[in-house]
C-alpha cells in the first residue's frame, strides 16, 4: 500500500490475505495460560476449562420470546427512512426491558427489498443463531446445529419476491408474494445493568433511525415495558 497504479490492492479473496499479525512476550501469568505443549495429553484435557456461561442456551430456559422488525421506506424522490418496529430512534426512550438472569429468544425480521440486509448489532450481550431464513436462497428457514455460534454482529437477510404462479410475469405484482427475511437468536442477560442500544450496523441506516434503546435491570418491579 499504495498500490502501484495508485489505487487499493486487488485482492481475489480479502479471507486469504494477512490482515493483522499478532506478537505476544512476556511472563506467563494464571490459569490456562501456558504455551502449547505437544508431550502434554490430547485435546480435550490440555485445553482451557471451557466457561459455563458460553454453554448453548436450550429451548426449555427461554423466559420470553420477541420478535424485532428492521424495515425501510421511501416516499417519492425523499431519502429512505429506516425504523425498527416501525419507529425511528428517539433519544431517552427506553423501548424494551430485560430481566437480570433472563434467556431470550428473538425472531429478527428484515422487511427491507432489494437485497439491503441489515446487520444487527447489540451492545453488551452476546447472542446465539439457532435459525436462518433467506427468502432469495431457502424454501423454509434452516435450524443451525447444536453447539451454536456466539456472536455480536448478524446480517439479516433482505425481503423477497417469491413467485406464486408458474412462469410468473415480472411486470405483474399479483404474480409474487413477498417474503420477509429472518435470524432467531437466543440470549442471556447476565452481568450488566444499565442502558445500552442494539442497532443496524450500517452507519448510514443507524443515523437515519434504525437504531433504538434497551435496559437490563435486576428490578422486577423496573419491567413495566416487556
Amino acid at each position: 500500500w499504495p498500490a502501484p497504479n495508485g489505487g487499493p490492492p486487488q485482492f481475489s479473496d480479502l479471507r486469504n490475505q494477512v490482515v493483522l499479525r499478532a506478537r505476544v512476550g512476556g511472563t506467563l501469568a494464571g490459569e490456562n495460560t501456558e504455551w502449547y505443549n505437544a508431550a502434554l495429553p490430547a485435546a480435550p484435557a490440555n485445553f482451557p476449562v471451557f466457561p459455563e456461561f458460553l454453554n448453548d442456551i436450550p429451548e426449555k430456559e427461554i423466559n420470553i420470546t420477541r420478535k424485532v422488525e428492521f424495515s425501510m421506506i421511501r416516499k417519492n424522490t425523499q431519502r429512505p427512512v429506516f425504523m425498527i418496529d416501525g419507529k425511528q430512534f428517539n433519544e431517552g426512550v427506553i423501548d424494551k426491558v430485560m430481566l437480570e438472569g433472563d434467556a431470550e429468544e428473538w425472531t429478527l425480521i428484515n422487511t427491507s427489498e432489494r437485497s439491503v440486509m441489515h446487520p444487527f448489532h447489540i451492545h453488551i450481550n452476546p447472542f446465539q443463531i439457532v435459525e436462518v431464513f433467506d427468502p432469495s436462497l431457502m424454501e423454509e428457514p434452516q435450524r443451525q446445529p447444536a453447539k451454536y455460534v456466539w456472536q455480536d454482529t448478524i446480517a439479516i437477510p433482505a425481503g423477497f419476491y417469491k413467485p406464486i404462479v408458474p412462469n410468473p410475469d415480472p411486470t405483474k405484482p399479483a404474480d409474487y408474494r413477498f417474503v420477509p427475511g429472518h435470524i432467531k437468536i437466543r440470549h442471556r442477560f447476565l452481568d450488566f445493568t444499565g442502558k445500552y442500544v442494539l442497532h443496524c450496523h450500517i452507519l448510514g441506516h443507524e443515523d437515519r433511525g434504525m437504531m433504538r434503546s434497551e435496559e437490563h435491570t435486576s428490578e422486577l418491579q423496573s419491567l413495566t415495558n416487556l
